[in-house]
């Protein structure tokens, strides 16, 4: 899945954490279909995601080549805080590249295993 036009991701250092770029709106549009229904934890696990793909340094995932724990909770918004994540970095349950550990409070720690950078 892609957004409509041909944008990537625009979670490059010179973008402030808070703004949203016209990009990242069309993908939040994106996950919003996916998802089913509006809700904040969808657009927070989006930016954790986006942020944490940038301080690794890394693209969004295509190949399998990152790994993410998600941590989190049992209820609703939990979940809406995952798929947000999943949204940005790439990484599914499909190719087995996300973990869901719940412990109760809302991380991410994105993973290249190759170089086994966190």
């Amino acid at each position: 899945l892609r957004p409509s036009s041909s944008h990537s991701l625009s979670c490059s250092e010179e973008q402030e954490v808070t703004a949203v770029s016209e990009q990242d709106r069309e993908w939040l549009e994106l996950g919003l279909k996916f998802h089913g229904h509006y809700c904040g934890g969808l657009p927070l696990g989006f930016r954790a995601g986006c942020l944490a793909l940038r301080v690794l340094g890394a693209q969004r995932e295509k190949n399998m080549a990152l790994m993410a724990l998600a941590e989190s909770a049992e209820y609703h918004m939990a979940g809406c805080w995952v798929d947000g994540i999943m949204l940005a970095t790439g990484c599914t349950y499909g190719k087995g590249n996300i973990v869901k550990l719940f412990w109760g409070k809302w991380a991410v720690t994105l993973i290249d295993p190759s170089s086994s950078r966190r």
